[in-house]
């Protein structure tokens, strides 16, 4: 309560819980807040925000600057011309009237906040709906949805087939454009399946025993080898250790 925060850059979500009368500098990869009462926040935030049970919350681009707070942000991958402080999404406003936010004019933000000595602020003012968002972006096959993204307030329209890709090239958004660039080559109905690994064949020809597990080895169980026996018929005093007492006395 009370309190000015500055938080120079997280490559996560930063959790605002319980908090009133307080103001935020605030850079992240996505803002959250829950039971949250007239709070500030200059915010450079990589996703949209989310608020929640939240009331009188207020909106300005990020407003603070130190010596290394570059290397910060690229450190926590948050590039700074990418700052959707302004897309706002209310859990508890359905009918989205803004009844709980709202975002400040330039004439009522307090000046930049140098914590560390004066320096220059590394994140750019970036204009309200001068980026679409993922789920607002153009259908760029519709030549009427090409234009500004400004213009129109940032509210655009996706057509089913449009990918994420092809709104942010429409919108101007390069650095989405970018994230995406691998995906758009991917098929939607290549999604999800699994290549069939090459069957093994042997040296000639095709062998189906090749790719068969190894049989367990069988254990070699030596017989008994057979009792010696005399050279007529069978001799019980042949294999005896000494001669008897009766044959020696003959």
């Amino acid at each position: 309560t009370n309190s000015k925060i500055f938080i120079a850059g997280s490559g996560e979500s930063v959790f605002v819980r319980n908090c009133e009368n307080t103001t935020f500098t605030l850079a992240c990869k996505q803002l959250r807040t829950r039971d949250c009462v007239n709070c500030k926040f200059y915010l450079y935030s990589k996703t949209e925000p989310i608020i929640e049970t939240s009331t009188k919350m207020e909106f300005a681009p990020f407003n603070g600057a130190f010596k290394g707070h570059k290397e910060c942000m690229a450190a926590a991958n948050l590039q700074p011309n990418h700052n959707l402080w302004f897309a706002v999404f209310d859990f508890n406003d359905e009918a989205k009237t803004g009844k709980n936010w709202r975002l400040m004019s330039q004439s009522e933000e307090d000046p930049l906040w140098c914590p560390l000595g004066k320096f220059a602020n590394c994140c750019p003012r970036v204009a309200v709906g001068s980026i679409a968002l993922p789920s607002q972006g153009a259908d760029p096959t519709d030549p009427s949805n090409n234009k500004n993204v400004a213009s129109s307030g940032g509210m655009m329209s996706f057509g089913l087939n449009t990918s994420m890709h092809e709104a942010a090239k429409v919108s101007g958004d390069a650095y989405l454009a970018q994230e995406t660039q691998a995906a758009k080559h991917t098929s939607p109905k290549d999604k999800g399946k699994k290549k069939a690994s090459p069957k093994k064949k042997a040296g000639v020809g095709w062998n189906p025993d090749a790719l068969a597990e190894p049989s367990p080895v069988k254990k070699e169980t030596t017989k008994p080898k057979p009792q010696k026996k005399s050279g007529v018929g069978w001799n019980p005093d042949a294999f005896a250790a000494e001669p008897s007492p009766e044959k020696e006395k003959k």
